[in-house]
């Protein structure tokens, strides 16, 4: 047992965690459901957090693996929650780290009640400057769409917590009747997702965080966006408040329903770049607004490149009523048999739409853009009809936007290049480098067909 356990006693049951307190779990350990859940009440301090998690040196087995909390697909007494921090009490927790766990079995035999199942909480009043980090979440067994939410985290409260390089499974999910997709992973956005890989269900991202911070959406890997098996709008990505959004580097792909990017609200700005778009079958694409009524929504969308179902546009309009402060669309590879990139009107805000590249799916595959690429719809050739065909925004390459003056890490999964700090960009989310000239030489008695060549 650990403070905050379930049935804990002795020295676990007395001990009061505080700054600098480091809990550490064996690798390999299954915590079963008997130890659940955790309810941690306890603070860090800033520089100095609690932290929960492991030792790589330490393990049972003949190699390291993550410690395991594991519901065994059975309810857990008093809660259907794994950890929750700050649960219910007259006081906010601060300042801590969940460390490199796996988490699997949450349980629900019916419709259960909106987010009362979770394997993380950080809710009703909320965490603050926690990092939860390498946190695999799957195998829950859930009924109904909607009532679960894997990762509830602070909501318009919590200031400064991260969840990043985690995945979120649903894969190997059960228990859904009828069948379809169930769960959201994230429900409220902390200050920062990142490095996350999140596929099989029918919501990866949903909220936002504090009204009017900023919140980072990047280098994500999103695919396998499912049917709802109980109505529920889908979404790879959904803001839902004010603030300013920096939505950089994703990898959005396979997702048969709702919106790859669903943006816009009263007050919000959405910086849209480097991210890679592609196979949305029944999907939209990114689209602002939300609702009727918006206004003062800002739209910036540089270098990302797009494909999206025949005849529609790469940034569209969702139908909605709203009043935008700006519009900006530019260095985008949207491949499409649309004859246009986006809207020139925003709601009767004219947009900046300059140095983007139309293709046809007929046009990009002739020119070697296509899914099957280990980069998908990256430039095959240093003659490719994106190199060098871009505006340079290198003015824009400040703070929260210094990664737009790199291209694409792909979700993680490759290392950017350089954007040229003078002269023409790329168009699309990968900018190109120079390569060596190559010279094929055959020497043999017969002759080439290939002539003029030596």
């Amino acid at each position: 047992h650990m403070p905050g356990r379930h049935g804990r006693s002795a020295n676990c049951s007395s001990t009061t965690p505080g700054p600098g307190y480091r809990f550490i779990l064996k690798g390999g350990v299954t915590w079963p459901n008997a130890a659940l859940p955790i309810l941690w009440t306890w603070s860090g301090a800033s520089g100095n957090p609690i932290y929960i998690g492991v030792d790589e040196t330490w393990f049972t087995g003949s190699a390291w693996s993550r410690p395991i909390f594991d519901a065994q697909k059975a309810p857990i007494t008093g809660t259907n929650v794994f950890f929750q921090a700050g649960p219910y009490l007259s006081h906010d927790v601060y300042y801590g780290i969940l460390d490199s766990i796996e988490m699997k079995g949450l349980y629900s035999v019916d419709a259960g009640t909106w987010g009362n199942l979770s394997y993380i909480q950080c809710n009703t009043n909320a965490c603050h400057h926690w990092t939860f980090n390498n946190i695999y979440i799957h195998g829950w067994n859930v009924v109904t769409d909607g009532n679960c939410v894997l990762v509830l985290l602070p909501g318009p409260g919590g200031v400064g917590t991260v969840f990043t390089n985690g995945i979120i499974d649903g894969s190997d999910a059960t228990g859904a009747s009828p069948a379809g997709g169930t769960c959201y992973a994230f429900y409220h956005l902390p200050d920062a997702i990142t490095g996350m890989v999140i596929h099989d269900l029918p919501n990866a991202m949903v909220g936002e965080s504090a009204t009017g911070r900023t919140v980072e959406i990047g280098n994500n890997l999103i695919y396998n966006i499912l049917v709802s098996n109980a109505g529920v709008h889908e979404n790879a990505i959904e803001t839902a408040g004010a603030g300013t959004y920096y939505i950089h580097d994703n990898v959005i792909h396979d997702t048969f329903a709702g919106e790859s990017m669903m943006l816009g609200n009263s007050d919000e700005t959405d910086y849209v770049w480097n991210n890679v778009i592609y196979n949305l079958t029944g999907t939209w694409p990114p689209s602002w607004p939300q609702n009727n009524g918006f206004t003062n929504m800002g739209v910036f969308a540089w270098n990302n490149t797009i494909v999206v179902p025949a005849a529609n546009q790469c940034f569209t309009l969702s139908g909605y009523t709203g009043t935008f402060s700006s519009v900006t669309i530019q260095n985008n590879h949207c491949i499409t048999t649309s004859p246009t990139i986006a809207p020139a009107s925003w709601n009767g805000t004219a947009a900046t739409i300059d140095h983007n590249s139309l293709m046809t799916p007929t046009m990009a595959a002739a020119n070697g853009y296509t899914a099957s690429q280990t980069y998908a719809y990256s430039p095959a050739l240093a003659s490719g009809p994106t190199v060098g065909a871009g505006t340079n925004l290198s003015s824009h390459c400040a703070g929260s936007l210094a990664g737009l003056c790199s291209d694409t890490a792909y979700a993680e999964a490759r290392t950017p290049s350089a954007r040229p700090a003078s002269g023409a960009w790329d168009i699309g989310a990968y900018q190109s480098v120079s390569m060596n000239p190559i010279y094929y030489i055959d020497f043999d008695s017969g002759s080439d067909s290939n002539t003029g060549t030596s």
